[in-house]
């Protein structure tokens, strides 16, 4: 059996599924289907823990494709919040991680309008990060400028 780490969850073993490789750095490891095997965990970790551990809410966090950031203003915290739960500094609160199994689940079970809004967060968060905004003075009042 392999244990699978790369999804940063050390308890996930592979059966098979998986072929192993030598590469001049040692030993490497394909897996098959990955994406698949990304849904079955989470579906597993939403569905089945009773509590979310850090890295399991890292984990979610990570399969919906949300930053920090993003996922802290759709809780109404901001990212240190977030960061410190995926760190175990702080105890993640019951809502925030019901709340992300809900959105796990509902997007698994193919919520178009969920799906549609998720992606629509993490279009704005990269807007947000990526775009610059510029002002121009005329006449005493400040404008936005293309």
């Amino acid at each position: 059996m392999y244990q699978y780490t790369g999804c940063g969850l050390d308890y996930i073993y592979l059966k098979n599924g998986y072929l192993e490789k030598e590469i001049p750095y040692g030993k490497g490891v394909s897996i098959h289907n990955l994406e698949g095997l990304h849904r079955a965990i989470a579906l597993d970790v939403a569905e089945n823990r009773p509590v979310l551990s850090p890295d399991e809410f890292r984990f979610l966090r990570k399969e919906l494709e949300f930053t920090q950031a993003s996922l802290g203003q759709l809780l109404g915290r901001d990212a240190q919040s977030v960061a410190n739960w995926e760190k175990g500094s702080h105890e993640i609160p019951a809502m925030a991680a019901n709340l992300l199994r809900a959105i796990y689940m509902e997007r698994a079970q193919g919520n178009a309008h969920l799906e549609a809004l998720i992606n629509r967060i993490n279009e704005l968060d990269r807007e947000t990060h990526e775009r610059e905004l510029t002002f121009t003075e005329t006449g005493g009042d400040w404008r936005a400028t293309a």
